[in-house]
């Protein structure tokens, strides 16, 4: 798990996670964990499947105390919202308020890959 310093408080703006498609359980067990008012967004990278559509939203909004979305191209940061990267596409933290969706190629034979979305939240 990766988070977000916040620019001159040192509190955390957002929670970033990243797992292979095998960390469907341990993502759900987090997610369930996780408080109602939690004052951030989540955003979540697993390795999905490029060629179907994923019911991975769905899936771990069951029993979550928080709103589960898959992500759209700029979408904005809400506190308190799961953002999960959809099929095919790279889930990036575009600044500090918006999610950006991109096309770029494959990391490590995956889109979406986890190194992306964690290399642009450390940048932001």
């Amino acid at each position: 798990m990766s988070t977000l310093p916040g620019p001159r408080t040192g509190r955390f703006d957002a929670v970033v996670v990243g797992a292979s498609a095998g960390g469907v359980a341990a993502l759900r067990q987090l997610l369930h964990a996780l408080p109602a008012d939690l004052p951030m967004p989540v955003v979540a990278v697993l390795h999905l499947p490029r060629d179907r559509p994923s019911q991975l939203a769905e899936l771990l909004g069951h029993g979550c105390a928080l709103p589960v979305a898959e992500a759209e191209d700029k979408a904005r940061l809400l506190p308190g919202t799961v953002w999960i990267a959809p099929p095919d596409y790279h889930l990036l933290v575009e600044d500090r308020t918006t999610l950006a969706l991109s096309l770029d190629e494959p990391g490590m034979f995956s889109r979406p890959a986890i190194d992306p979305l964690f290399e642009s939240a450390a940048s932001v």
